[in-house]
């Protein structure tokens, strides 16, 4: 009797699972990701300005000007935006062209090692 209950209780909380009502899955977290934008005549005012569009954009952890490269690295999280939407946005306040997409290297900033800073980091202890 108890080997016929305890059948039964499997299958009731395993059913779901097999018949596809379980919860729905979840995008496997990635690395953050760096897509590197040139954008002729980068000024530090115009940089600002960029960084400040990028902002809105939930998926943007952040944003690095090279005013002497005439570049902009945008570290990003691939589960939640896409270079060309960082694209758009920049394209919003200014010309530019995407160089290349690449995963950002690994920080030793005492979090996880895979977020671009301890600010954006869960793990990291404050």
């Amino acid at each position: 009797m108890v080997r016929l209950i305890a059948i039964a209780l499997t299958l009731a909380f395993a059913a779901p699972a097999f018949a596809g009502e379980a919860h729905p899955a979840k995008p496997m977290p990635q690395t953050p990701k760096v897509a590197l934008y040139r954008v002729p005549s980068l000024t530090e005012d115009l940089a600002k300005t960029i960084v400040k569009a990028l902002a809105v954009d939930p998926g943007v952890l952040g944003a690095t000007p090279s005013l002497k490269d005439s570049t902009l690295a945008v570290t990003f999280d691939a589960n939640k935006t896409t270079p060309e939407r960082i694209h758009e946005r920049i394209g919003t306040v200014a010309e530019a062209s995407l160089v290349k997409v690449s995963d950002a290297p690994p920080t030793a900033h005492g979090g996880c090692g895979r977020c671009p800073s301890r600010r954006t980091c869960p793990s990291a202890k404050e």
